[in-house]
């Protein structure tokens, strides 16, 4: 889902919601806590543009969340795209003061633990006599990259996940290990 709604709307930005729990994987030879997620929500009546992305109706916000609540399930974070050229799979600093303006509100979006996943998408131009490059799943590391070829077009994928704390008056964002078991929709 996190990809299919990145490419659904591209080349306008998309976001969503991560539900999932914390739970314990072995990586490497350590077993480790991590915030796993489980299944992704994207939000259908976001308001999107090609450099920004916002829950548009809030009516809806509110309904949603109060739903999610009320049935228990774990919000562990969202999830977003940047499409503009040269953007980078990381929050921005306009993502950052979202977040702060929504944590000193008091309007609880920010968990303990918190998870931002941002993805960067854009298209990937493959000379018909050019072999397309697949990347695959490589362990531990900081960002996932892929293409997903649909039909006639190709698009250059690059996932993030940031873990992002409030302190104080500032939030810090600290850049953690993607891990995806493949297949990916």
């Amino acid at each position: 889902m996190l990809v299919s709604s990145a490419v659904e709307v591209y080349p306008r930005e998309t976001m969503g919601l991560l539900w999932g729990v914390k739970e314990y994987k072995k990586l490497g030879r350590k077993k480790r806590r991590v915030l796993s997620v489980k299944a992704v929500y994207p939000i259908q009546t976001a308001r999107r543009a090609p450099t920004s992305v916002d829950w548009g109706n809030k009516s809806a916000k509110i309904r949603l969340l109060n739903t999610l609540r009320g049935i228990r399930v774990g919000i562990i974070g969202e999830f977003h795209s940047h499409t503009k050229v040269g953007a980078v799979a990381q929050p921005s600093s306009e993502d950052l003061r979202y977040y702060l303006r929504e944590s000193l509100a008091g309007r609880k979006i920010i968990g303990k633990d918190w998870i931002e996943m941002v993805i960067r998408i854009s298209e990937y131009k493959v000379d018909s006599f050019q072999k397309e490059t697949v990347y695959g799943n490589y362990r531990y590391r900081k960002a996932e990259r892929f293409h997903v070829r649909l039909s006639d077009k190709t698009y250059d994928i690059t996932l993030s996940a940031w873990f992002i704390k409030p302190k104080s008056n500032r939030l810090i964002a600290r850049q953690g290990i993607v891990w995806i078991e493949w297949p990916i929709t």
